[in-house]
C-alpha cells in the first residue's frame, strides 16, 4: 500500500476526529473513481484505534480480498427467510403481512463476540433481505447500547458500519414500506450511542433523503445530472472553491472539513475467514453402555476394522444395526 503524504496525514486525522464527534459520511462518486478504497483507507486508520470498530457490509468479495485488518463471514441466501403472517380480518380478505427472519443467529452472534472488526460478505440477490440483514445487525448493537445507557453506564467504544453499495438497501421504495420504518429511528438516534455509519454509493439521488440528509458528505467525480439536481444546490452554504466537478481519480472533497484528500491505492492483504468450531458429537445411549461394561482388552479386538463400523453404525441410535447388536451379545 502507497503511504499518504503527511499534509493528508493531517486532513485525515481533522475528518476522523469530526466523524467521531459529530457523527456519519456519505461517500458518492461513480464506479471506479476509488470510493471503496477511500474508504478502506479510512477504515484502516480506525481499526488503528483501540477504542474503534468497524463493522463492514459487502455483497461483491472485495473487502475481504483486501482488508486483513477484519475476519469475515459469508451469510449464504438461505440464511435469510421471508416469512409471512396471515391475518383474517371479519368482512374482508386475508391480509398477509410480509416480514424477515435471520437464521442461525448463535453463529452471528459468536462471530461478533470473537472477532473486533469483521465483513460481512452477503451472498444474496434480495435488496430488501440485505437491507433487513443489516438493520438486524446495526440494531443488535443498538439495543445492546440502549441497556447500557438505561443503566447508567458510559460507552467508550465506537463502532462504524460501513455500507458498501447502500443505495440498495436504503432506497426510498424499500424505506417506504412499513417493515423498515423502524430503521429511521434507529438511524437518528445511533450517533447518541457513539454508532457511526459510512454509506457508499453511485449516485446521491438514489439514495434516501432522510438518512443522507443526516451524514456529512465526500465528493468524488459525479455525474452532471446528480450535481445538478442534488450537489450544487447543497454546497452552496459552503461556497466553496473546489471544483467538484473535475475531481482526479482517488480525490474527494469533504464537507465537513471543507477541504479534499487524495487517497493511494490499497490492498494490504486478505481478511480471515472465520468458521465455527465444530462440537464434538454426543455418544448414543449405545455407546455409552458398551464404554461403562465392556472391559479395555476385550474393546481391543475390534480396533482396526469392526470397532470403526461399530461407531459409525451407532452415530443414529435410532437406526443401530444387526451387527451392532450382535457384537454387543458377543460381548456380554
Amino acid at each position: 500500500m502507497s503511504k499518504i503524504p503527511q499534509n493528508n496525514e493531517t486532513k485525515i486525522s481533522r475528518l476522523l476526529e469530526y466523524l467521531e464527534k459529530h457523527g456519519d459520511l456519505t461517500v458518492v462518486s461513480e464506479k471506479g473513481h476509488g470510493k471503496t478504497v477511500m474508504v478502506q483507507n479510512l477504515a484502516l486508520k480506525l481499526t488503528e484505534k483501540p477504542e474503534n470498530r468497524v463493522i463492514i457490509f459487502e455483497t461483491f468479495p472485495k473487502w475481504i480480498n483486501e482488508f486483513s485488518n477484519a475476519s469475515y463471514i459469508e451469510i449464504p441466501k438461505e440464511w435469510i427467510v421471508e416469512t409471512t403472517k396471515t391475518i383474517n380480518i371479519e368482512k374482508a380478505w386475508i391480509e398477509h403481512e410480509t416480514s424477515f427472519t435471520v437464521l442461525h443467529g448463535d453463529i452471528i452472534s459468536e462471530f461478533l463476540k470473537e472477532n473486533k472488526n469483521v465483513i460481512f460478505l452477503i451472498n444474496n440477490d434480495d435488496i430488501e433481505k440485505i437491507a433487513f440483514f443489516e438493520y438486524s445487525v446495526i440494531y443488535y448493537f443498538y439495543r445492546h447500547r440502549y441497556d447500557l445507557l438505561r443503566k447508567g453506564y458510559e460507552i467508550n467504544q465506537h463502532i462504524y458500519f460501513i455500507l458498501e453499495e447502500s443505495q440498495n438497501s436504503l432506497d426510498n421504495r424499500i424505506l417506504s414500506s412499513k417493515l423498515f420504518r423502524r430503521y429511521r429511528k434507529l438511524f437518528s438516534e445511533m450517533r447518541n450511542m457513539s454508532l457511526h455509519a459510512i454509506l457508499m454509493t453511485q449516485r446521491l439521488q438514489d439514495l434516501n433523503t432522510y438518512f443522507r440528509c443526516r451524514t456529512s458528505l465526500a465528493i468524488g467525480k459525479v455525474s452532471l445530472d446528480d450535481f445538478d439536481l442534488k450537489l450544487k444546490r447543497m454546497l452552496q452554504p459552503i461556497k466553496t472553491k473546489i471544483d467538484v466537478l473535475n475531481m482526479t481519480k482517488g480525490e474527494f472533497y469533504f464537507t465537513s472539513i471543507n477541504d479534499k484528500i487524495k487517497f493511494p491505492m490499497f490492498q494490504i492483504g486478505k481478511a480471515t475467514e472465520w468458521k465455527i468450531d465444530e462440537e464434538p458429537k454426543k455418544k448414543t445411549i449405545w455407546q455409552k453402555i458398551i464404554d461403562a461394561i465392556v472391559k479395555p482388552e476385550e474393546i481391543k479386538k475390534y480396533e482396526k476394522h469392526e470397532q470403526e463400523q461399530f461407531y459409525r453404525d451407532e452415530e443414529d441410535e435410532d437406526q443401530l444395526t444387526e451387527e451392532s447388536i450382535d457384537m454387543f451379545d458377543e460381548v456380554m
